[in-house]
């Protein structure tokens, strides 16, 4: 059965692709988003037929207004400030979109009976050292001095909210947490994008630190499929979206180089010297994802090497992206 969903965030990375496999099913779908559309995103929209609304998440009349005129069987809760750099230079307008616009859209949803699809992140779980990491695994934070943990933090309040909201006020919610995404339309500010767009523009790529810090990186494709997945069968509680393939950062700048076929030597970037102590980092990050094959049978299938491969082949056909400012230190 085709149904009619509300994405807010969706002019994001996630929001993007989400919207090209929803219209792909034949579904139908309204985007909420705080931006004013570029000119790209304004073609984006155009071309699937979107109806734009913009507003902030923060406003809870703006949230009553869109229910009020619109009948939906769910929404998508994606948005978020997003990135390190956000973190550490504004982390009041990480924590109060992330906890004040998730409660109002979880009351919209329950004042309305509407399922939400609550994104969360891996860093709710912070520093844990005991990975794989379950749904119910310990959060472990560093000191509230360092500002990086202001994401993961707010986003850990945010799904107790939901949680306490699903009991309390029986709303039908399914949380997930996201394992380092990458694929077309990303911001060239995260590991995989940005050193993409480096090489492609005969700049090297950068390796953080050591280089030896291992993540699950998961192609986006494969995400969509598990959201799609969990929104239409309205599980409840919380969700890992994440491969089983881990890397070193080193091992995907290698990858990144190899696929887009140049000879550029790494550089190193010491995130202690430039960034002192507002930011911190983990060495592992690797989900648990019984619980998803479980319920669903869902599983990641991309390889790191396939997903970049398939990701630099959309850049050379959306050559715009190479104009996105990828200079961004982190």
């Amino acid at each position: 059965m085709l149904k009619k969903y509300l994405i807010i965030g969706g002019l994001g990375f996630v929001g993007k692709n989400l919207s090209l496999y929803l219209k792909e099913l034949g579904h139908s779908f309204d985007i909420l988003d705080i931006k004013d559309p570029d000119k790209q995103e304004q073609q984006f929209l155009n071309d699937l037929e979107i109806t734009y609304i913009k507003g902030d998440v923060r406003d809870i009349k703006i949230l009553r207004n869109i229910f009020s005129n619109n009948s939906y069987d769910g929404v998508f809760h994606l948005a978020s400030y997003v990135g390190i750099r956000h973190y550490i230079s504004m982390p009041e307008e990480v924590i109060m979109t992330t906890i004040a616009g998730t409660l109002n859209v979880a009351q919209a949803c329950y004042e309305n009976n509407i399922h939400l699809l609550f994104t969360s992140t891996s860093e709710v779980l912070g520093k844990n050292n005991q990975v794989p990491w379950k749904e119910n695994a310990n959060r472990v934070y560093g000191s509230s001095d360092i500002e990086r943990w202001s994401y993961g933090s707010s986003k850990g309040v945010a799904e107790q909210l939901i949680l306490g909201l699903s009991k309390t006020k029986k709303l039908s919610a399914t949380i997930i947490r996201f394992f380092n995404i990458y694929g077309n339309y990303q911001n060239p500010i995260f590991v995989v994008p940005k050193n993409i767009s480096n090489c492609m523009k005969g700049l090297r790529p950068l390796v953080y630190d050591s280089g030896n810090q291992t993540r699950c990186f998961t192609y986006v494709q494969d995400a969509l499929i598990a959201l799609e997945l969990l929104m239409s069968t309205k599980k409840s509680g919380i969700y890992h979206i994440g491969s089983n393939f881990e890397h070193s950062v080193s091992e995907v700048i290698s990858c990144i180089i190899k696929n887009t076929d140049t000879s550029l030597e790494p550089e190193n970037f010491d995130t202690e010297k430039k960034y002192k102590n507002t930011y911190e980092d983990i060495t592992r990050r690797v989900p648990d994802v019984t619980k998803i094959k479980e319920d669903l049978g869902w599983e990641a299938r991309t390889p790191l090497d396939e997903g970049i491969k398939l990701t630099v082949e959309w850049v050379k056909l959306n050559k715009w992206w190479l104009n996105l400012d990828s200079s961004v230190e982190i």
